[in-house]
């Protein structure tokens, strides 16, 4: 008889953050196959548990192409499902953003990941698979600073709605992870880039928008002594990957995020505004 074959699943941004403790979480129970961005950071996704990484360039095509091709390989065209968390956080006012760094992080956070979404759908839809794709709070709501990732978190948030209905009739699901803070190298790097992005603006610009940026940089300092650690939202990313039968669209992380959920629901629009502006404001 043979022996029952052990599921694969890929991992994207297996690296670091979320991504890593997605590794080691699912490593008992499947095979996990980790997307690095660059040779450097193969040791720790292996370390972590993945039995076979591929290196790629998510902001390249062509080179998305190429994984796409090596996972099929790795896999013999057996995948079970697919966790995409990587991500890139810049601060800045809307009047500031560049079209050229708009571009850039919509490579990133929205064209790689469809992507890699689109060279795996066939092997998901033999699989009846699972797609787990990480949003944000802001992907339901844009707080000062953050229009621009807001944007392309709002862009997964609507990708995602959609695929998950395209794909109804295949079998496969589509899960949406939503969480607030996490204590990651991402998160904890928000006070420097507000502290450069200030550093960057004309004097005029400084007058209108520099509270919002020096009330960010303390903010952020602040939130990340209450945020998630990353390992309890990768528990919850592992749940909607292989966990029951009937994966939920949306898995909101962190009770931050449940109760930003709950004031954009009741709260007027002009009073969250108020809230949003002054949680962000310097004191």
């Amino acid at each position: 008889m043979s022996q029952a074959r052990v599921p694969n699943v890929v991992v994207v941004g297996a690296a670091g953050g979320i991504g890593l403790e997605m590794v080691r979480s699912l490593r008992q129970q499947v095979d996990v196959l980790g997307v690095v961005q660059n040779e450097g950071q193969l040791a720790a996704a292996k370390e972590a548990g993945a039995r076979d990484c591929v290196v790629c360039d998510i902001t390249d095509s062509q080179a998305v192409a190429s994984a796409v091709e090596a996972l099929l390989a790795l896999s013999e065209g057996h995948i079970s499902a697919l966790i995409i968390s990587a991500a890139m956080q810049p601060v800045g006012a809307v009047e500031t953003i560049t079209r050229a760094d708009l571009e850039r992080l919509f490579a990133v956070n929205v064209y790689g990941a469809l992507e890699v979404v689109q060279g795996l759908l066939p092997a998901l839809r033999r699989s009846k698979g699972r797609i787990v794709l990480f949003s944000s709070m802001a992907g339901r709501m844009a707080p000062p600073l953050l229009g621009a990732y807001a944007a392309t978190k709002f862009a997964v948030e609507a990708l995602a709605d959609s695929l998950r209905r395209e794909l109804r009739s295949c079998g496969v699901s589509v899960s949406l992870v939503e969480p607030g803070g996490v204590d990651t190298p991402m998160a904890a790097a928000q006070g420097n880039l507000a502290v450069q992005g200030l550093a960057g603006l004309s004097k005029e610009l400084r007058g209108i928008y520099g509270p919002l940026y020096r009330g960010y940089q303390a903010m952020t300092a602040k939130a990340l002594r209450y945020a998630s650690s990353p390992a309890d939202v990768a528990q919850i990313a592992c749940k909607a990957a292989i966990g029951k039968p009937a994966p939920r669209a949306r898995y909101v992380a962190g009770t931050d995020a449940r109760l930003m959920l709950l004031l954009a629901r009741w709260l007027p629009v002009n009073w969250l505004d108020a809230l949003l502006v002054k949680a962000s404001q310097a004191k």
